[in-house]
């Protein structure tokens, strides 16, 4: 992805997602960069993340990286800062809330790349049209939780609880994400199948 598809994601989503992440919170969020530099990072770190990923995966500079990739690269340019998370978080009194950053950080990285995939798919002519409307009008579909506990409330949120462990760990990967996101768009052809099948 060339330096104008990148700021064409960021202005379309990115932007979009950060900007209702510092509105719509309980608490007083604050991005840790203005919007130039924020773009200019995560832009260079996105380059970064991509040149390593090729070289570890033995892809050829001149073939390109399918949607689930590039979302992937794009959610770990987002949280893999060195000085913390992209985000500042402020409790009532002032204090700051570093779960809530790493949180906050994490669930608009995978808003951008859920978002990321739904522009890839509803732009691609190539793709059945009936499906690409189902995927505008519905986005990504996350499968149902199957899960022991009842402190758990859905999908998102256990995959969330991973991907900061995942960070604090040194081991985000941009082909594990690659597959969760893959496996989202599995789901959601799988929902859109179920769906035509009932309206029949």
């Amino acid at each position: 992805m060339d330096k104008k598809e990148f700021d064409e994601l960021w202005e379309n989503i990115a932007k979009i997602e950060i900007d209702k992440t510092i509105i719509f919170r309980q608490y007083r969020v604050e991005a840790k960069e203005n919007d130039k530099n924020f773009k200019e990072n995560a832009y260079s770190r996105y380059q970064s993340e991509r040149e390593k990923f090729r070289r570890v995966a033995g892809i050829k500079d001149s073939s390109k990286l399918d949607r689930h990739k590039v979302a992937a690269l794009f959610y770990v340019a987002f949280v893999d800062k060195t000085d913390g998370y992209s985000f500042n978080v402020f409790g009532s009194r002032n204090e700051r809330l570093l779960e809530a950053e790493a949180a906050i950080t994490h669930e608009t990285a995978l808003n951008i790349a859920r978002g990321i995939i739904v522009s890839f798919i509803v732009e691609d002519s190539g793709i059945d049209t009936d499906y690409r409307e189902f995927v505008a009008e519905n986005g990504m579909m996350e499968p149902e939780l199957i899960c022991f506990e009842n402190s758990s409330t859905s999908y998102k949120e256990e995959a969330l609880k991973q991907l900061i462990y995942a960070q604090k760990e040194n081991k985000l990967s941009v082909s594990q994400l690659a597959l969760i996101f893959f496996s989202l768009e599995d789901n959601t052809r799988h929902c859109y199948r179920k769906t035509k099948t009932h309206n029949l």
